[in-house]
This record gives structure tokens, C-alpha cells and sequence, in this order.
């Protein structure tokens, strides 16, 4: 078990990735209405729009490989599908600004950027070089646009205009998990509160709930490094959202302002006092942690279900560890409490140059190329799974109760110099809406069935509202809090200090109070707050 959570390379590859594209000024950039266009069908089988006249599109993006692909399927397929000279160009993140930069100067910008980065983005568009409003060509954006919703155009918009444009992310999938087989043979049911939890978590720890007559069980664990809470910060959603957030009375507020985290460290502090957690949590690595949750010594684990199962699945010998980890919902521990924490708001945002803009062709045919690089749509398949893209031929397959998935065991990225392939998928991958399995395996086994519906288990969970990705505040006054509020944190929990109000006055005047009215003023610049 390791903190960043893998679960296989090619899955990361293809799910991690940035992509990039730039243009020149010009701050214009409206569409012909008169395009002429020759018709396809999408996905859907719904009509698309692919103009006559060969077109340059230049993509440049932050890859993950970033080297040329010498044996390139992908482009002459793209060339012929959007009738363009498709040109990808992969280089690393660190180098984006710099290209970027240059490439506008020189007056030699490509076509399309999409980027993790939303603050570079906002950049280049106060510097007069991108389209500076996508909102009067969201009619040609049906499938992107269904991905829309008051927080990604909060997050892409500015002074009323939207000058990015969001790829969908993908979810978030912590959540707690609990031994289920431990849990019947307490003859418990399914914590639905703080206090039912921590009576598990008690019950695990004295009760022999293994049934092997020995003293070695706990209710959970962590793994703290000997820096901070780690996984038992979590126990903050139980009493409410995470961070800063609007409230119910249209003002800025922040869990370490309103009681909630207070309420976590006293929900923890209670777990150290009893000894109903691993002794160990505070000092031991992720490795250290996952020997003893996949040594069947934790009751519970903060843990996506795929990453978790799979990892159970090491070195057994018989199947009965998929009977063993249940997600389920946060418990409540107050009224406000008890969602998961929120999904990201976008995986990435697009922008177009003005340069490009000014052309109505070539914006027409970059909007289509977005639009159809969407899920379900035929361009995101070929994008990222090769499915219709000659010398890749990729296939969407069937289980009997209808899950699709793709075998990726003998993909043409997985081969000996073909790895740079990967880097097509990256700027139209996300696995918020795709439902496709990515599998090694010819199809899914009774491994794979487990962790799926695990994870459709949790996508039905409430969740939290984000607020936390709309803000852009001061990093070293982030960075210099995290480290103060850490260091309290443990000694609270380990008895050493109990002051929780001097240690909020501490944090105000220590950047906190700065932070609070810095948030209150971006939500306001927003729309957010009156």
C-alpha cells in the first residue's frame, strides 16, 4: 500500500496526464456562421460537423512520455476523422510557461492548450493571447457542456466571461471501509454514526472478532510518518465539510473555524485514549500500514475500494479476502457531516489562442475536435482507448450483465516503443463519467466484479460541495498553516495541549485571518457571495 495509490501503470498513464496548446493575440476569434460541412455520426449517432477545407491544428501538452511516437497510428486517424494535419506535440509540465511564453512572442503559438494548471491559463488570457469568452460557442459543446455545473463555471469564469474551458474529472473514491466479515461475526450493523463507528472500532480491538483467540487486532490504523494525522484527518467529514466553504447564511467560513475540526480531534483523541487504533500509526510509513491492513490486523481503513481490494488480493491463496473490505457512507457525527469529500471540479482546463479564434474554420473544427474528444463520443474512444483507430483496433467489450471494459494486456502502448501513444489519451482522459473497465485480462474475473461494484457502490454516496478548488490563495501562507496547524494537531491528540482557542487565535494572526478574507473576496469576484 503506497500513498500515491496505483493501480497499475497504464492506468496512470492514461489518467494522469496534462495537454497544452497556445495561440497568438487576438482577442476576437468569432465563427463563421456559413461553414461549409461535410456530416458523421457520433457516438450517439447524432450528427457532427467536420468542415471541407484541411485545417492545421497544432495540440501541444504536458504528456507523460513526451517523446515522438515514431509508429503513430493516432495522427493519420485523426486526419482523416476531423480532416486536419493533427499535430501533438508532448513536452514535460515543468517546461509549459516557458514554451508557451516563447511561442506567443514569437508569434508562432499552437492552437489549443489544455492544462492542470488553471493560474497560468488566467495568465496568458490577462495578456490579450486566448479566446476570451468560450460562452457565445457553448451550443457547438453538447456533450462537454452536460459536464457543467455552477462550480465549473465558477471555476472557468472571469469578471462574467468564461475564459476556460473544464474536462470533466474524475471522482473521488475515498471513503471509510470496513471488515465486513468482522463486522457479522460481531453480529454489529453497519456503523451509521460516529459513536456506532467508534463502538466497532472498540469491539475489533477487545472483541476477537477473527475469532483466533489472540490479542492482535485494532480498529484502524494510519500512517502519520511522524509529521501529522494522515489518514485520521479524515475523520473530519463525519462533522462536516473539509476546508473553506460558503455556509448556509451566505457567509465564508472554515472547518477550523466552525468546530469541526475540533470535533475530529477530539473524535481521534478519544480513539488514542481507549488504544483502540495501531500504536504505530503516528510513527510508521504507508508500506508499515498496509502490512498490517492487509495482515488482517485493521477493522477499518480510509481507502478507495479498486486500490484496496487489489491490493488485498496479493499473495492469497484462496479467495475469501473478497468478502473482506465494505465501503460504506461517512458516518454522521452532526447535522452537517456524514459526505464524502467533495469531487474535484475539473480534471484540467482547455483554452484557445485568439489566433486560432480569429479563424472561423480552424475555431469551428477545434471546438468539433473538443466536443467529440468527449466520453461517449466516438473521437474520446479513439483518443484515449484506440478503439477505431487503425493499427491500435482496440475493442469495447461486454460482461453478460452488460459492464464494458477494454483488455489493455496486449495494447499497442504496452509494446516495446510505442509507449508515447499514451499521450493522445491524456488531455480528453477522465474516469468521472467513463465507465469502462481498464483490465489485463481477457475479462473480467470475480476480483475485478468486486472492486466494481465496490466503486458504483460509492459513486451513488453523498457528497460534499466543492469550494476549495475555486480559490487561489496564498501558498506559503497555506504551506506555513498546514505545518502549525500538524504540529498542534498531534499534541492535542496525544494529550500534550488542550487549547484549542489560543491555538485559533494563533492560526488567525498567523495568516488564517488573511486567508479568510481572501476567500471572501474571490467568491465575491465569482458570483458566489453578495
Amino acid at each position: 500500500m503506497k500513498k500515491n495509490v496505483v493501480t497499475s501503470l497504464l492506468a496512470v498513464l492514461l489518467m494522469v496526464s496534462l495537454v497544452l496548446t497556445a495561440c497568438s493575440s487576438n482577442e476576437s476569434g468569432k465563427a463563421s456562421e456559413n461553414t461549409d460541412v461535410n456530416r458523421q455520426n457520433n457516438a450517439d449517432g447524432e450528427p457532427v460537423e467536420s468542415s471541407s477545407k484541411k485545417i492545421t491544428i497544432n495540440l501541444l501538452e504536458t504528456g507523460w512520455v513526451n517523446t515522438p511516437l515514431s509508429n503513430d497510428p493516432w495522427k493519420p486517424w485523426a486526419d482523416s476523422r476531423y480532416n486536419v494535419d493533427f499535430r501533438l506535440t508532448a513536452i514535460p509540465g515543468g517546461d509549459l510557461q516557458q514554451k508557451l511564453t516563447v511561442a506567443f512572442a514569437s508569434q508562432e503559438p499552437p492552437d489549443l492548450i489544455f492544462t492542470g494548471d488553471k493560474t497560468l491559463i488566467e495568465k496568458f488570457y490577462k495578456q490579450g493571447v486566448l479566446l476570451n469568452d468560450y460562452t457565445p460557442y457553448l451550443d457547438k459543446l453538447p456533450t462537454m457542456s452536460q459536464y457543467f455545473n455552477d462550480g465549473t463555471k465558477a471555476f472557468t469564469s472571469r469578471e462574467g466571461k468564461m475564459i476556460m474551458l473544464p474536462l470533466a474529472p474524475d471522482k473521488n473514491r475515498w471513503t471509510v471501509q470496513i471488515r465486513k466479515d468482522w463486522l457479522d461475526n460481531l453480529g454489529m450493523k453497519e456503523p451509521a454514526t460516529d459513536e456506532e463507528l467508534f463502538a466497532y472500532l472498540k469491539a475489533v480491538t477487545f472483541n476477537d472478532p477473527d475469532g483466533n483467540n489472540k490479542n492482535d487486532t485494532f480498529g484502524t490504523t494510519s500512517a502519520g510518518t511522524g509529521k501529522d494525522l494522515s489518514l485520521f484527518s479524515s475523520f473530519e467529514l463525519m462533522y462536516g465539510p473539509t476546508g473553506w466553504y460558503i455556509g448556509d447564511d451566505g457567509k465564508v467560513n472554515s472547518s477550523m473555524l466552525d468546530g469541526t475540526h475540533k470535533k475530529m480531534l477530539d473524535f481521534v483523541k478519544r480513539l488514542v485514549d481507549e488504544k483502540v487504533v495501531d500504536p504505530d500509526w503516528y510513527l510508521q510509513d504507508w508500506g508499515k500500514m498496509g502490512t498490517k491492513v492487509h495482515g488482517s490486523k485493521a477493522g477499518m481503513i480510509w481507502y478507495p475500494s479498486r486500490e484496496l481490494i487489489n491490493e488485498e488480493s496479493r499473495d492469497k491463496k484462496n479467495e475469501d479476502y473478497l468478502s473482506f473490505w465494505e465501503p460504506i457512507p461517512i458516518p454522521k457525527g452532526s447535522e452537517k457531516g456524514g459526505k464524502l469529500g467533495p469531487d474535484p471540479i475539473a480534471g484540467g482546463v482547455y483554452a484557445i489562442s485568439a489566433n486560432a479564434a480569429s479563424d472561423p474554420d480552424k475555431l469551428d473544427r477545434i471546438l468539433h475536435i473538443l466536443d467529440d474528444g468527449q466520453y461517449p463520443n466516438e473521437g474520446y474512444l479513439g483518443f484515449r482507448w484506440g478503439v477505431g483507430v487503425p493499427g491500435v483496433d482496440q475493442q469495447i467489450q461486454k460482461t453478460e450483465d452488460g459492464k464494458t471494459y477494454i483488455n489493455m494486456k496486449d495494447d499497442f502502448r504496452a509494446k516495446s516503443g510505442n509507449s508515447a501513444g499514451i499521450d493522445y489519451g491524456t488531455w480528453v482522459n477522465f474516469n468521472g463519467t467513463d465507465p469502462i473497465l481498464e483490465l489485463s485480462e481477457a475479462s473480467p474475473g470475480k476480483l475485478t466484479l468486486t472492486w466494481a461494484a465496490a466503486e458504483e457502490k460509492v459513486r451513488g454516496f453523498d457528497k460534499s460541495k466543492n469550494y476549495n478548488d475555486l480559490l487561489n490563495l496564498d501558498a506559503t501562507i497555506v504551506s506555513d498553516l498546514k505545518k502549525l496547524q500538524d504540529e498542534f494537531d498531534i499534541q492535542y491528540v496525544l494529550g500534550k495541549d488542550s487549547n484549542y482557542d489560543k491555538f485559533m487565535e494563533t492560526w488567525l494572526n498567523n495568516g488564517g485571518q488573511r486567508l479568510l478574507e481572501d476567500a471572501a473576496a474571490q467568491f465575491k469576484a465569482q458570483g458566489l457571495l453578495q
